[in-house]
């Protein structure tokens, strides 16, 4: 930790508590005199069978059985899960995400995607999945291959009837996540949400102060500003943080605040600094703001941040975006295929004999294309049956 940051002991949230101590005999029998306390006070009993101890895995086996001993908690292995978001220290590894691709494919099940309409999918795609990786990608900043997978298992529900297996798709998933007027169907790329999350982090961190983001700001910008601060070491997060800065800080407008800047270095604690205040004024301006100017510590906290995008200067995800994402041209001949009254079917049926809609068999093999051919059968008698 920094040493000029405020001390960080603890992360609370309803009955999940992670704490923060040192090894040493002294220090953590004084935590558990005060969880034994909090248990004296409150009534409520920790579950040690469901605490842990955490600790890197080169620490010596003796270490551990020692604050085992104190705390009476068993050892635990990272990496492990906290308000819904794997916790470790070594790389980034594919299968510490499973949990999230687990549950996105549990909701898939559930519906039984092959009884769905090519709206239907696409709406809870849209509602429901996308969501669900959302909470993930707002703290953390999963490997590329945990979004593909994803990427893939959206794809493979909105084109196939089947929940597995090989299928064939019409255009590529990219395409898809164009905007309808570009030629995609609206979808949201992971990716781009993901930049667009961290471009909000990157907005909170310049323009906010809550306990996180001091301990970044003192860890890694005490000694240089966050606008020009190169990346040497630290966290991904910290890393993938400077990255939305190059995109996003050219859209922060900095409003210098009220003329009481120089007036408050005229200020004196809680007063006027009579003196040099009647020195540099006329007598009738001195009167005029000693009635009517009254000190508010509000004034003090420096230029208001502007988000250019928004016509509120407000930040919006949805705003950055729009600036992050991937795009195409905007094609007229699109427009027209999603006019309201038009149903999804047809629109559907007029996608798919764009250029780019051409059958795509995803995740076959040169020796065996019986699954993209069942699919591509299955898709030939759903155009039939529009036409008809």
């Amino acid at each position: 930790m920094p040493k000029w940051t405020d001390p960080l002991n603890h992360l609370a949230y309803a009955d999940d508590t992670i704490i923060f101590a040192s090894a040493n005999p002294y220090s953590l029998r004084k935590v558990i005199e005060v969880l034994t306390l909090y248990e004296q006070t409150s009534g409520q009993l920790i579950n040690k069978a469901k605490s842990s101890n955490y600790m890197h895995a080169n620490v010596a086996g003796s270490l551990f059985s020692s604050v085992g001993a104190i705390t009476g908690f068993h050892k635990g292995g990272f990496p492990f899960t906290y308000l819904g978001c794997p916790i470790f220290y070594t790389r980034r590894r594919k299968d510490y995400y499973n949990d999230v691709i687990k549950k996105v494919k549990a909701k898939l099940h559930s519906w039984k995607g092959k009884l769905l309409s090519y709206g239907g999918k696409a709406t809870l795609i849209t509602s429901v999945l996308q969501n669900m990786s959302t909470h993930i990608l707002s703290v953390l900043d999963p490997p590329d291959n945990v979004l593909k997978h994803l990427h893939k298992t959206f794809a493979r529900f909105f084109w196939s009837k089947k929940e597995e297996g090989k299928s064939s798709h019409w255009t590529k998933w990219l395409n898809l996540c164009l905007l309808k007027d570009e030629g995609g169907l609206g979808f949201r790329s992971l990716f781009d949400v993901s930049k667009a999350l961290f471009a909000k982090l990157w907005w909170k961190f310049r323009t906010t102060k809550f306990l996180r983001l001091n301990f970044m700001w003192n860890k890694y910008c005490k000694k240089e500003l966050p606008t020009v601060v190169q990346f040497r070491e630290g966290s991904h997060m910290w890393r993938k943080m400077l990255k939305a800065r190059e995109e996003v800080e050219h859209e922060i407008l900095w409003e210098m605040n009220r003329e009481l800047h120089e007036v408050a270095e005229l200020r004196e604690e809680d007063n006027l600094n009579d003196q040099i205040f009647e020195q540099s004024f006329p007598g009738d301006i001195v009167d005029h703001i000693r009635q009517e100017v009254h000190f508010d510590d509000s004034d003090e906290y420096g230029d208001t941040p502007k988000w250019m995008p928004t016509t509120s200067s407000i930040f919006k995800v949805s705003s950055a975006w729009q600036i992050l994402r991937y795009r195409a041209p905007i094609n007229a001949e699109y427009k027209l295929m999603w006019t309201k009254g038009t149903s999804g079917d047809k629109s559907m049926l007029e996608y798919s004999m764009l250029p780019q809609a051409k059958a795509i068999d995803a995740g076959s093999t040169s020796c065996d294309h019986t699954g993209a051919l069942e699919e591509e059968k299955y898709n030939e008698e759903w155009r039939s049956s529009v036409l008809q």
